[in-house]
């Protein structure tokens, strides 16, 4: 044969080419150049017939098979074996209805999509014993099975297979009911019903609609019929595999969930009452989907079948009620608490019913799902689940609830099956129901395992073909060749062998921190050589990709390990477990090892409680499922799905073709183009090809005259061979053979054609030629005749309308013009008078308004101005008695002067201060002689006030007379200028007015002069209080004294002595900070002091609180002094004691050596003077810290329990050193690679940290605080030696050699975040302690008027309290982003604090107080600006307090309701309404509340806007809400080897410095 096979194929032969409309297209071959590669092809469907096309040698067009052989129901008698020609025959056969075909040993079953009449009994009769003669049908491989398993009593097995919707499961049935017909008796016994009842039950619970098929199985099946000696029907038994547990939690939209909960919600039957049914539409897990009803809706079929098959009435009810209760479970809703925790509301009737159902403990089914077990050490510490986590929680319960009720199910049916048959099986056929090859957009965990079981299949598949090709050569005694065959055992072994994808899986879910993207690296380092594995390109930790047999997949590794593993909490499924029914349902789950049983296993260092995935399960599985297929006669039927719309008898060739590729038809075509694969014999061959025999002689023997005939048209050999009963072809053989027999029988029919054709057509043209020529005679002479009546009526008619046109057109034109001229006189006329009477009335408008318009500007004017004097008045008035009443409040109360005036030691000697400046400043009296001087200048002036007030009356009287005037002008022109009646109204109100301001002036100058008469007696008061004061000094001074001696004393004693037992330190530590105390406040009491002197004395009240303040003063005094002397005095008795005495001696000499080496160094700074510096050697160190375990508790108790906050912050300048310690200690557990010993390191320092905290936490910021940086230090610290490149991008070259070498941390890190977050809760809520009564003083108490600016605000207070917070966090080194999120919690504590005190008092609710709110925020807006916070800090969280402050000053009439929502964002409905509710006019700012009208029309408005959006809900903000915490990874540059452990830490004794 030619090297290039388009040679021999002549022109006019039928090719096939690819199309992109119909996969392959076939044309007619016109001519081919070999030199260029180019052919020329028509192509009737096409709009350019003819076409020229560049062909690849290697890949060149595919011939068609003649038409003899289109539409064989073989697809391996085709001549020519490829893709094309199988995709067209099995098209042609379905567009007759013909739905099945052979591929060799292969049935291969198109889904019609439609009910087709050959199913039924006579059809499976008709197939009885028939052997090959009909046509391909499930009955015919059901028939040879059965055929098989009599004559050679071997067992048989059907494997159905195909996607989702090309109808495996309806062929699996129609086989089971072919073998309950032949293998029963003419009547069908209660055995083949059972068998075949089984299949409405497991349709019921496995099968479901989806996009592809209205009744798809979502599960494997593999059905054993059991046959006695005589081959009838004993029994059955059933197994499944990889139920999709995921459809009864989330169904894609257009898809359902199983058949069985649609068909308890559309019936009443009397099994389901008092199941709380409703509609498929009301349950959550029903209706993701579709709802529509489908055929397979049939209840009372599977009710039934579940009684054929021994389901009693108490299984039945329970088994509804477990499904009912699935229901249930899917309704129940999580609500989000605080901190984003899971609660379910008391009244949820989904969870009552879920609970009624099943009848076990509510409480602990409510603790279950909302609640989670966390295994710190021995401890277990239950965690509440987020509502995400929540919901995963329950949907799991509901997946493991529904698969091992389908397990039980279908144990009882197997039970049913074989009941009283185990003895009398004698051979078996299985029925493998199982799902095709899949790939999707995204392949999942179930893609995988299907995918890995249809390898299985396509190998097992690939050896029985070869087999029986090899079997059949043999047979006929022809000589063959090996036939080469795709073997798929290298992509098996990648998926299952060691090392494998399974095994890679399986290892990664025993490992507590096994994650999905971990998985995926390992599979990339360990399966990467392995030629069908690829490692994607994009998104590499993502996924993978494997070449399976039929096409390459790439699975996402989302889920992976979750899916494999399977697990549920033990909580869950033993709350459950308490229900009879269940606990037998769930046996195996109640007995295994769950989730919490493994975690404490772990956390406790016991033995690994183990468990089976769900990926070794299934390969376990399979591998029994293969072997029985192996010890079997397999029979294969491969299901075709035409489209996807699912149209009866629509052939879509692109599906096609992919599923043909897919389902190993086109492998078994390869098999057989690559031997032999046309066969014919002898007497069919001869009686098709005999014409092709020249030979004179002919033998009679067809075998003789067939090999006769073979030589001499295929001189080659080796294109067939000669078997004992049929001539095999190669590939194309039959072809060719079919074009020469065609060639000839068209020569033949060429000459017997030319001669009829010529006959014929000479006999029809004559006649056709003399009819002609009489039909022109008559056709010319009529067309003649009426071409001339046409031409004489045309121009009658032209004349006719041309009179008729103008005359029509004249009338309607002078009809216009009359019509026109009359508008035109009446619309102008009109105008003219309009405009005049706009002219007149324009006119008298115009005057009218300057009337108008001048006294209304006249009368504005004057009512402003009386109502500024008014406001004024009134407002100086308010304040003045406020303040006086705040003076005498003060004045009269000893328990304020002694709250607003704590640590009186301090003002003593401020007043001392106060007292000198007193006694040397002799010209007070003076000062207060010019004062009252010019409060004599000031009564002149109100004398002068009082003699304006005298003209004023003159104004009046002259007032008066305009009056007069005014009315008599108004009598005259009252009709015309209405309007100034009410201008002299006006005007007499302004002159009442003014009469009343000139009696409260009068009234004010009254009490002035008795304020000049009051000065004056205050300065009598103050030389008697100037004599007091000397007296007082005398003893003040003899007080100081002698606290100065204490103070001595107590000092040399701490010198003298050094450190002893812990006391006098301490003494010496209280007596600084009272000395800096005690400073503090007389800086502050000078400044009060010089502000009094400024003051000259200006009331009585203020020198009756200066007495009373030293009075107090010299009372503590004294009283710290005795306290001084008390503790001075049991020191020196406890240093009266030997021991003690001894110790001083030899510290009073080491001090005194210290003193002389310092004299002669250098002078320290003040910031080194605190630090205990050790000078290192210069030794390269490690940086780790060795130590022995028995030492480990010591270390703990000094480095945790034992070690004062004030000794971890001044002992060395690095942050968090108990946490840089730890770690070092961890590094060397890590040198010596002791697992067990880094367990009980960490285990037992996080248990000390708990234990201290709870302990003395409550009582300790300072402690909480330390021990909240040390927490997070070690977990960055964990994570930035942990050898992870995300937390390696700031380390240095040095810190990457420090990283861990053999432990990964993962599960310790989380346990410490876990354990930061406890930390950080308590924190939050002792800050917030400290700042509670704080809040409503500073924020809503406080004012912003300036005449109170020498009284201390409370809000300075508040910031000095978050000043001192603040200073406290960075002291000891917390991280900035955790920082800012405290100071976030803690601005929302205040405004919630704030605004629900507000909603709570109505005497708060006012303008002035909304100004106060807005001046207090922008305090603390200030003091965040100048420690640098982000802005998202305080003005998110101060929100709905800015917005309810901006309520109180804005305007509040009817028209604002638009402005006042839009403001109010933050704020909820109820408090919106609440505020308005509340405010009043208390500072006389506004005239009225706020009306009804104006709340109802807000509230309206706030409904309409947040109908369909999520917004604030409730009257009072949750005060216990917390944010949720994240500690952001933060590097540390501190270098490991460079740390020293201090002294004071005592531990030096127990580590060693590596």
């Amino acid at each position: 044969m030619s090297q290039d096979p388009l040679i021999q194929f002549p022109a006019g032969t039928p090719i096939w080419l690819p199309s992109p409309a119909t996969v392959w297209k076939c044309v007619t071959l016109q001519s081919y150049t070999p030199q260029t590669s180019t052919l020329t092809y028509t192509d009737p469907d096409s709009p350019n017939p003819t076409a020229i096309l560049t062909i690849n040698i290697s890949t060149p067009p595919l011939p068609r098979n003649p038409t003899i052989l289109i539409g064989q129901n073989d697809l391996t008698s085709l001549s020519y074996l490829h893709e094309p020609a199988v995709l067209h025959n099995l098209q042609h056969r379905f567009n007759l209805n013909t739905i099945y075909t052979y591929c060799g040993i292969v049935l291969v079953a198109i889904n019609p999509y439609e009910e087709l009449d050959i199913y039924n009994r006579e059809t499976i009769l008709a197939y009885r014993g028939s052997g090959n003669e009909l046509d391909p049908h499930i009955f015919a491989v059901a028939e040879q099975a059965y055929n098989k398993m009599e004559r050679d009593s071997l067992n048989q097995s059907i494997i159905v297979s195909g996607e989702s919707g090309a109808g495996k499961t309806v062929s699996a049935k129609y086989a089971m009911r072919y073998f309950a017909t032949v293998g029963g008796s003419e009547n069908e016994t209660q055995i083949e019903q059972k068998v075949l009842a089984s299949s409405p039950i497991m349709e019921a619970i496995g099968n479901a609609k989806t996009t592809r098929n209205d009744n798809s199985s979502r599960f494997g099946k593999y059905v054993e019929l059991h046959f006695s000696p005589r081959f009838s029907i004993t029994g059955a038994s059933m197994r499944t595999y990889l139920l999709e547990k995921s459809r009864v939690v989330y169904q894609s939209p257009g898809e359902r969930n199983y058949h069985i909960f649609y068909q308890m919600c559309s019936t009443n039957h009397s099994e389901l009452s008092e199941l709380y049914l409703q509609p498929a539409s009301n349950f959550h897990y029903t209706n993701q989907g579709s709802t529509d009803p489908t055929p397979s809706d049939n209840f009372n079929e599977t009710v039934q079948s579940l009684t054929l098959l021994g389901f009693g009435l108490d299984n039945r009810r329970n088994f509804f009620k477990v499904l009912a209760s699935i229901l249930q479970l899917g309704n129940i809703q999580f609500n989000q608490g605080s901190n984003d925790e899971a609660t379910i509301s008391k009244d949820s009737k989904p969870l009552g019913n879920f609970i009624q159902l099943l009848g076990i403990d509510g409480d602990l089914v409510r603790k279950t799902l909302t609640t989670k077990s966390l295994f710190s050490g021995n401890e277990i510490i239950i965690k509440k689940l987020s509502t995400k986590e929540a919901n995963y929680s329950r949907d799991a319960l509901a997946k493991l609830i529904y698969s091992e009720l389908f397990n039980w199910v279908v144990k009882i049916v197997n039970e049913t099956l074989l009941k009283y048959t185990m003895d009398k099986i004698h051979k078996f056929i299985g029925v493998l129901d199982i799902y095709g090859f899949e790939t999707f957009e995204i392949n999942s965990f179930e893609q995988f395992c299907i995918n890995y079981a249809n390898e299985k299949l396509q190998q097992q598949f690939n050896q029985h073909v070869f087999k029986l090709e090899q079997e059949e050569y043999i047979r006929e005694g022809i000589s063959w060749t090996m036939i080469d065959f795709y073997d798929n055992q290298p992509c098996i072994d990648l998926i299952e062998s060691k090392l494998g994808i399974l095994d890679l899986l399986d290892e990664e879910c025993k490992l507590g921190s096994g994650s999905d993207s971990s998985w995926v690296l390992k599979l990339h380092s360990k399966c990467i050589t392995s030629k069908h594995y690829v490692k994607p390109r994009m998104d590499s930790d993502k996924g993978f990709l494997i070449k399976h047999f039929a096409d390459d997949v790439g699975y996402s590794c989302t889920g992976f390990i979750e899916k494999n593993r399977d697990l549920v909490g033990g909580e869950l499924v033993g709350a459950i477990g308490k229900n009879p029914f269940l606990q037998m349902v769930l046996a195996s789950q109640l007995t295994a090892p769950t989730a919490t049983a493994q975690a404490i296993g772990k956390s406790t260092g016991g033995k690994k409680a183990t468990t089976t995935t769900v990926g070794s399960s299934f390969r376990d599985s399979l591998t029994l499922l293969m072997a029985s297929l192996n010890k079997t006669t397999p029979h294969y039927v491969r299901c075709i799905k035409p489209n996807d719309e699912k149209l009866p008898f629509v052939f879509d060739p692109h599906r096609a073709v992919q599923q043909l590729r897919a389902c190993g038809v086109l492998e078994t075509i390869r098999i057989s183009a690559a031997g032999f694969p046309s066969r014919w014999t002898y007497a069919d061959f001869y009686a098709r090809y005999r014409m092709l025999d020249n030979s004179k002689k002919r033998e009679k023997n067809p075998i003789l005259s067939s090999k006769n005939l073979i030589e001499n048209l295929l001189p080659n050999p080796d294109t067939y061979r000669l078997g004992s009963s049929k001539i095999f072809f190669r590939s194309g053989q039959v072809a060719y053979l079919e074009r020469i027999r065609l060639e000839k029988l068209q020569r033949a029919g060429l000459i017997i054609q030319k001669n009829i054709k010529m006959f014929a057509k000479r006999n029809v043209y004559k006649k056709l030629q003399k009819s002609i020529r009489l039909l022109q005679n008559q056709a010319r002479g009529f067309l003649a005749r009426k071409h001339a009546l046409f031409l004489r009526q045309t121009r009658a008619a032209i004349k006719i309308q041309s009179y008729y046109r103008m005359w029509s057109t004249r009338c309607v034109y002078e009809s216009k013009l009359t019509l026109i001229n009359k508008l035109q006189t009446r619309i102008r006329g009109f105008l003219a008078r309009k405009y005049a009477a706009e002219m007149k009335d324009l006119k008298y408008v115009t005057k009218i308004q300057s009337y108008f318009r001048g006294c209304l500007i006249r009368r504005k004017v004057s009512d402003h101005k009386r109502r500024i004097v008014l406001a004024q008045c009134c407002i100086r008035r308010f304040l003045a008695k406020r303040r006086l009443r705040i003076l005498k409040t003060e004045a009269r109360s000893l328990e304020h002067v002694k709250q607003t005036n704590k640590g009186l030691e301090n003002k003593i000697i401020s007043l001392q201060q106060k007292i000198q400046i007193l006694n040397k400043d002799i010209e007070v009296g003076k000062l207060l002689k010019i004062e009252n001087e010019k409060f004599k200048n000031e009564l002149i002036n109100f004398k002068s006030i009082e003699k304006e007030g005298k003209n004023q009356k003159i104004m009046i009287n002259n007032l008066n007379l305009e009056l007069d005037e005014v009315k008599k002008v108004l009598d005259t022109e009252k009709a015309e200028k209405f309007d100034l009646v009410i201008f002299s109204e006006k005007k007499s109100d302004e002159i009442l007015l003014l009469k009343k301001e000139l009696e409260l002036k009068s009234e004010l100058i009254n009490d002035l002069r008795e304020k000049i008469l009051q000065l004056e007696s205050e300065v009598n008061l103050k030389n008697g209080y100037v004599e007091k004061n000397t007296i007082l000094e005398l003893e003040l001074d003899a007080e100081r004294r002698k606290y100065m001696d204490i103070v001595v004393k107590s000092e040399g004693a701490v010198i003298s002595g050094g450190v002893v037992g812990g006391q006098i330190p301490v003494a010496k530590e209280r007596t600084s900070l009272e000395r800096d105390r005690l400073e503090k406040r007389v800086k502050e009491l000078e400044v009060e002091n010089s502000i009094l002197r400024k003051s000259g004395g200006g009331g009585g009240g203020v020198m009756t609180i200066d007495d009373v303040e030293i009075s107090s003063a010299l009372t503590s005094q004294r009283e710290l002094n005795q306290n001084l002397e008390s503790k001075y005095n049991s020191l020196l008795s406890s240093l009266q004691n030997p021991s003690i005495q001894t110790e001083l001696e030899r510290l009073i000499q080491e001090n005194f050596s210290l003193k002389q080496q310092l004299s002669t160094s250098e002078p320290t700074t003040l910031e080194e003077l605190p630090f205990h510096v050790v000078k290192k050697k210069h030794v390269q160190y490690l940086g780790m810290l060795e130590y022995k375990q028995d030492d480990l508790d010591r270390i703990l108790r000094a480095l945790v329990t034992d070690l004062p906050p004030s000794l971890a912050l001044s002992s060395t300048p690095i942050k968090s050193l108990p946490a840089y310690l730890i770690f070092l200690m961890i590094r060397y557990t890590d040198y010596i690679n002791d697992d067990e010993r880094v367990r009980v390191l960490l285990t037992k320092a996080i248990n000390s940290i708990k234990r201290l905290i709870r302990k003395r936490g409550s009582d300790h910021l300072d402690l909480l605080i330390l021990w909240m940086c040390n927490m997070t230090r070690l977990l960055h610290t964990l994570k930035q030696y942990c050898g992870d490149a995300g937390f390696q991008k700031d380390n240095t070259l040095k810190q990457n050699e420090q990283c861990l070498k053999n432990f990964d941390l993962v599960e310790y890190r989380q346990v410490l975040s876990d354990h930061a977050v406890w930390v950080y809760t308590l924190l939050i809520k002792s800050l917030e302690d400290s700042l509670q009564s704080l809040i409503v003083p500073a924020i809503l108490e406080s004012t912003c008027d300036p005449t109170a600016a020498s009284i201390s605000k409370p809000l300075d207070s508040l910031i000095g309290q978050l000043d001192k917070i603040y200073n406290l966090l960075d002291g000891y080194g917390l991280e900035l982003s955790v920082t800012f999120q405290i100071f976030k919690q803690l601005f929302y504590y205040i405004c919630a604090g704030a605004l629900n005190n507000l909603l709570l008092r109505r005497e708060l609710c006012h303008w002035s107080k909304g100004v106060d709110i807005r001046f207090n925020i922008s305090g603390l807006q200030e003091w965040t600006r100048g420690k640098r916070m982000p802005d998202d800090i305080l003005l998110p969280t101060l929100a709905p307090l800015i917005q309810a402050s901006q309520i109180l000053q804005a305007r509040k009439t009817d028209k604002d309701a638009g402005s006042i929502v839009e403001i109010c964002d933050d704020l909820s409905a109820q408090q919106v309404v609440k505020l308005l509710n509340l405010y009043s006019s208390k500072d006389g700012l506004d005239s009225d509340k706020v009306s009804k009208q104006l709340i109802s029309a807000v509230q309206d408005k706030l409904t309409e806007l947040r109908s369909n959006k999520t917004s604030p809900a409730g009257l009072l903000m949750d005060t216990k809400f917390s944010f949720s915490v994240k500690f952001d990874f933060c590097p540390s540059s501190v270098k490991l080897e460079e740390i020293v452990i201090p002294e004071t830490f005592g531990i030096s004794a127990f580590v060693k410095m590596l």
